[in-house]
């Protein structure tokens, strides 16, 4: 595994399908259908250069299955991480299961990221 750029753990909170149309619409997204975010508190966004609206490539393993997908970085609250529901669901979390997310590079256009269920 790469050394993360920064990671950060915490309680996981859903971002409903309502809230992430209006996010794709807020951001201007390429992709109007997008409704895959990420919500990180804004100390954590601001500290590591993660605007809202920079898309980011996520990888992920469930049962031992790597998957990834592309996701919006969104605003956070209450020292949560914020994940939109189709992204819960890929991962296979349940709201207030404890989530790391990493971010493994800045290297071309879109930075890498890695989530995992904190152990």
């Amino acid at each position: 595994m790469m050394s993360p750029i920064f990671e950060y753990t915490a309680l996981v909170s859903p971002i409903l399908p309502g809230e992430a149309a209006q996010l794709a619409k807020n951001f201007a997204c390429a992709d109007p259908h997008q409704r895959t975010f990420i919500g990180l508190p804004p100390s954590v966004k601001d500290a590591h250069g993660l605007p809202s609206a920079t898309c980011v490539t996520v990888t992920f393993e469930v049962n031992a299955v790597p998957g990834s997908l592309t996701a919006y970085i969104a605003g956070g609250r209450g020292g949560m991480l914020r994940l939109s529901t189709d992204l819960m669901e890929a991962l296979q979390l349940a709201p207030n299961v404890k989530a790391t997310i990493r971010l493994l590079s800045r290297d071309g256009d879109r930075p890498q990221m890695e989530i995992s269920i904190a152990g």
